[in-house]
């Protein structure tokens, strides 16, 4: 059957809309969403064949729980990755289909590798012309696609690539909470075919049939149809002109009316999933009863059956022979397509039905045939789907006995490509199949378990590599750390507690607790830590000794006992080292260094995070790397401005390497924002937080970036938009008042003084005055004071507990001081001036000015005060200036000028006046962000904010109005 379009240049047209967009270096992302026969694929394809000159790469998601990657693989193994990537090993240990020979490096790479490795590969695909990706049947999608699809989205940039998802309405497998968050992310369009009219039905026919049908055999088929087009199509096709006949035996009717031997092979074939090879479905249809001649059921598989049924086929060629003439039949009807070197239902839904035909006991069967295949000739099918494969047939085959060790084997084969969605799907089945396996007295299964690279905030407690038997504690720490790297975080936990519950004093399961409560803030991780120790055997250091050390020192870091978490952590190194085990080494070293940075022993957690940080480098732990450039960026943040925004532009490009841009990298991002900040280079620090903030960081990661982003906001004087950025980073933040409560606390209080409203600063900050010591963030903690101490507390006591020794600190700590009238402003000035801060070096001068009450000072200061204000764009700070030289009677160089400036009268910030002047060069809000490099949704932020300010209607009346008005210029 030739297919033909009808009814669908709306749809077709949004789609070359998005192409448009794509090919101008704006990537974007189509979800077709729609009831299964509607014609989604369809509209892909005559999509793909009006525009040639595009790449299209095209994968379907498959039927089969455990096998991650799978359209990706198909997608791209046409490609030949090494001529477009220097490190196409990238892809090829996880994805061996793309044509590079595995084995380049020792191990798979990481999953953010395996990320950043994609999106490069499609980057790099797009500078020749513009690339269409398309992931058919979403609905079946595994979750590692998921993720890579999510990542893709959300951090494709200037790059001219189109992303096309297709997914069935109709099915309940269908991620429909992951879809959700689809649809909300910027650039994302969505497309719903809809059934055919009355009309378009008719003209579907006419093609169809060659002739114009008659109204009342259109309005027939149409009924029958529900407008759906396979429908029509295969009504016509099955009862030609007359369109009679029930749907509902539509989609069997054909089969039915096959030779025996050629149903047997549909049969076979409809288990073996979208698509079968040829090989595999000639092994496995000669075993099976009912191919040419009755054979008993209950002697399937075996040698007698198996001669007996091969011995039905014809003679002449010989079983081979005889397979592809029963295939050739059932493509002939249109029931199978070729599909390279194997076979392929016309339609998915044929698949269904003829699958759903069949009675449990022939499914079941027909599993196990496919099983014993498999394992006979593992050549049958591809290397990365045989785990998969044989896990799935043995599940459905009823045979809990083979099926346990078979998703123990799917579980490490995920575990190798980094499918952690995949791995926990396989081990939770496992789990399903462990009694069952056990009353049918199976033999305990094996498990390999291997160690892991962590991932950042995703703490792990991984053994050594060792093959051991298995028992439920174990597969059950195993379930739990695949659910907590899938992002299943409460049922990682319910799993750890179910081990421990079997075996209570576990040191590897009460540490992994431990590791899971003190991510998520909850119980009481120090106790489970130090079980762990005491349940820890006797004996010299083991990599288990290692981890539960490192635990024990962050849980009692985290309660505030500094010297005994160092003292432990020492201890982890050592252990670490005694073992010659680098990768538990960084790990140390690293907790070590982020310990000493919070007690402010800065020397010595600089010596500890360089180690790690080279031992890192040189074993290409990008994760590691990642996590170390964060913590020598705060390391750096109150001694230099200018090696905090060097290690983070380090660790930024790091973590786009390891495929954490949306994630560690936001928080990277953010400091080297409070490096410009503190420079006075606030456009750059607002580009850097756009580019932190416009993919969407998920929970915590987010926080940093936007109450960094609230603080420039206010500091530039626009208040809505520092309230906007402070209750977005409330929500991302949640209750997890630690992990960021003093910035958000610090902007919730400044908020609070910029509206007048003094005792909302106060309540604002005095929840968190307690944890002001050395236990928190040091500079976190000082500038809070700053707010603080400007609205009249006491908070004196609480400066004396906290260390000063440092640059920023020492400033901060005058500062405090001065607000509380216990040290002079003049001391004040050089102390933020040798700490690099200018825009609180600019504060002090005017407090200065204002303290002395002698004009000589005022003029002395003021006018440089002024100066810096302006530069930076700090329009509150420099107004306050202006009243001042006003009341001292000093002139401030080019006030009156600054102060007659068209924009400044009618209030719009620097920002907003550069908007306008866009605006107002016809400018539409796409064009707008692509060149303040935002993203469309701040433009429109910005439009509403400024048609408010000048009291416009319409962007055409804001525009006359700034003409008008001398806003813009000519």
């Amino acid at each position: 059957m030739v297919g033909v379009l009808v009814g669908r240049e709306t749809e077709l047209g949004r789609l070359a809309e998005a192409l448009e967009r794509a090919a101008a270096g704006s990537p974007c992302a189509v979800l077709v969403r729609g009831e299964a026969g509607v014609g989604k694929t369809s509209l892909v394809e005559e999509f793909l064949a009006r525009h040639p000159d595009v790449t299209p790469l095209v994968g379907p998601c498959l039927e089969l729980e455990g096998l991650p990657f799978a359209p990706v693989t198909l997608a791209l193994r046409h490609l030949d990755v090494s001529r477009l990537l220097p490190w196409a090993a990238d892809l090829a240990a996880v994805l061996p289909e793309v044509g590079v020979e595995p084995g380049v490096r020792q191990a798979a790479p990481d999953r953010g590798r395996l990320f950043h490795a994609i999106r490069l590969l499609l980057e790099r695909l797009a500078a020749d012309r513009p690339v269409v990706l398309v992931v058919e049947d979403l609905h079946w999608a595994d979750g590692s696609t998921l993720g890579l699809l999510d990542f893709l989205v959300r951090g494709l940039r200037r790059c001219r690539v189109l992303i096309v998802m297709t997914c069935r309405t109709d099915d309940e497998r269908a991620p429909r909470g992951w879809l959700g968050e689809l649809v909300r992310v910027r650039g994302v369009r969505r497309i719903e075919p809809a059934r055919l009219s009355m009309e378009e039905t008719g003209a579907l026919m006419a093609h169809r049939l060659g002739v114009r049908p008659s109204r009342s055999l259109v309005a027939r088929v149409h009924e029958r149809s529900g407008g759906n087009p396979f429908f029509v199509e295969a009504l016509l096709e099955e009862h030609g002109a007359e369109g009679r006949g029930s749907v509902d035996d539509l989609l069997l009717e054909r089969i039915r009316r096959l030779p025996a031997a050629s149903r047997a092979v549909v049969a076979a074939a409809s288990v073996g999933g979208r698509r079968v090879g040829h090989r595999l479905l000639a092994a496995v249809t000669p075993s099976l009863p009912g191919s040419a001649s009755p054979a008993d059921p209950s002697a399937a598989g075996s040698t007698a059956a198996s001669a007996e049924v091969s011995a039905a086929w014809p003679v002449a060629g010989g079983a081979a022979q005889a397979v592809e003439e029963a295939v050739r039949a059932a493509v002939d009807a249109h029931v199978l397509v070729v599909d390279a070197d194997g076979y392929a239902f016309r339609h998915e839904l044929v698949r269904e039905a003829a699958e759903l035909a069949l009675l449990p006991g022939e499914r079941a069967r027909l599993h196990r045939a496919y099983a014993e295949a498999l394992e006979r000739d593992p050549g049958l099918t591809s290397r990365e789907r045989l785990a998969a494969e044989l896990a799935h047939h043995w599940h459905a085959a009823g045979a809990p006995g083979r099926a346990l060790p078979a998703a123990l084997r799917a579980a490490r084969a995920a575990e190798e490509r980094h499918a952690h969605a995949e791995r926990y799907a396989m081990l939770r089945r496992a789990l399903e199949l462990w009694p069952q396996a056990q009353e049918a007295g199976a033999d305990r299964p094996t498990l390999q378990l291997r160690p892991r690279e962590a991932e950042p905030n995703r703490p792990t407690l991984e053994p050594r590599p060792r093959e051991t038997q298995v028992d439920l504690p174990t597969l059950l720490e195993a379930a739990a750390d695949a659910a907590w790297l899938a992002g299943r975080q409460e049922e990682a936990v319910e799993l750890v507690d179910r081990a421990l519950a079997a075996d209570p004093m576990r040191a590897t399961a009460l540490a992994r607790r431990a590791r899971y409560r003190l991510a998520l803030g909850t119980g009481d991780p120090l106790a489970d830590a130090e079980r762990a120790v005491r349940a820890l055997p006797a004996g010299p250091p083991t990599p288990d000794h290692a981890q539960v050390l490192a635990v024990l020192a962050a849980a009692r870091n985290r309660a505030g006992d500094v010297a005994s978490a160092l003292a432990v952590s020492a201890r982890a190194v050592e252990a670490a080292r005694s073992l010659g085990d680098v990768s538990l080494e960084i790990q140390a070293r690293t907790a070590r260094g982020l310990t000493l940075l919070k007690r402010g022993e800065h020397d010595a957690a600089l010596a500890d995070l360089g180690v790690a940080g080279e031992l890192a480098r040189g074993r290409g732990d990008l994760h590691a790397l990642t996590r170390i450039h964060l913590a020598l960026a705060a390391l750096h943040w109150p001694m230099s401005r200018e090696e905090t925004e060097a290690q983070a532009v380090r660790g930024m490009r790091v973590a786009a390497e390891a495929g954490l841009a949306h994630t560690m990298g936001a928080h990277l991002a953010a400091f080297a924002a409070l490096a410009l900040l503190a420079s006075g280079r606030w456009r750059e620090a607002e580009r850097r937080l756009e580019e932190a903030l416009e993919p969407d960081p998920p929970g915590l990661y987010g926080v940093l970036p936007l109450v960094v982003s609230g603080e420039l906001a206010l500091l530039r004087g626009d208040l809505v938009r520092a309230g906007e950025r402070l209750a977005e980073a409330r929500t991302a933040l949640g209750a997890r008042v630690e992990e960021g409560g003093l910035p958000m606390a610090r902007l919730a209080a400044e908020l609070a003084l910029a509206y007048g409203d003094v005792e909302g600063a106060r309540a604002a900050c005095r929840p968190l005055l307690n944890l002001l010591d050395a236990r928190g963030d040091t500079t976190a903690a000082w500038l809070l004071l700053m707010t603080a101490a400007r609205t009249g507390d006491g908070i004196v006591e609480v400066a004396d507990g906290l260390p000063d020794g440092l640059p920023l600190w020492r400033a901060a700590s005058a500062h405090v001081r001065a607000e509380g009238g216990e040290a002079a402003w003049g001391e004040v000035v050089p102390l933020w001036e040798a700490a690099g801060h200018d825009y609180f070096a600019a504060v002090a001068r005017t407090r200065t000015a204002q303290a002395s009450g002698s004009r000589a000072v005022a003029r002395e200061l003021l006018p440089v005060a002024w100066r810096e204000a302006r530069r930076m764009g700090a329009a509150p700070l420099q107004e306050e200036i202006e009243a001042t030289a006003r009341r001292a009677g000093v002139p401030v160089a080019g006030e009156a000028a600054e102060r007659g400036r068209p924009e400044r009268k009618a209030g719009l910030t620097p920002r907003e006046s550069e908007v306008l002047g866009l605006v107002a060069a016809g400018r539409t809000n796409r064009q707008i962000a692509r060149e303040l490099f935002v993203s469309e949704k701040t433009v429109a932020v910005h439009v509403s904010r400024i048609l408010a300010k000048l009291g416009a209607a319409t962007r055409g009346e804001a525009a006359a109005l700034a003409h008008r008005l001398g806003l813009v210029g000519d």
